[in-house]
């Protein structure tokens, strides 16, 4: 059963392996595979994962991103902040 999460967009190996002890269950874009074999053995109580791919888990994040930089960055003689209609993440094939 999961009770609790952690979650962090992009490569978050780096912080949610300070957490383990903490979450049932991560939440990320991607983990090497010692990472991932760190997190759901049972040195940390077989805990659950759940990789998004890294631009796929950024994605969702770019508005409120654009929406803060439009705020700090207003007043500022700087190019149009906007968000690409078109990319797609680098490991998918064609």
């Amino acid at each position: 059963m999961v009770t609790s999460f952690g979650i962090c967009v992009g490569s978050g190996a780096s912080l949610l392996m300070e957490c383990p002890h903490y979450v049932d269950c991560m939440i990320t874009g991607e983990m090497s595979h010692h990472e991932i074999l760190d997190i759901v053995n049972t040195k940390h109580g077989k805990k659950s994962l759940i990789l998004l791919g890294h631009c796929n888990s950024e994605r969702h994040y770019l508005p409120s991103l654009e929406k803060t930089l439009r705020i700090i960055l207003s007043g500022y003689d700087l190019p149009e902040i906007g968000i690409a209609k078109a990319d797609k993440a680098p490991l998918w094939l064609a």
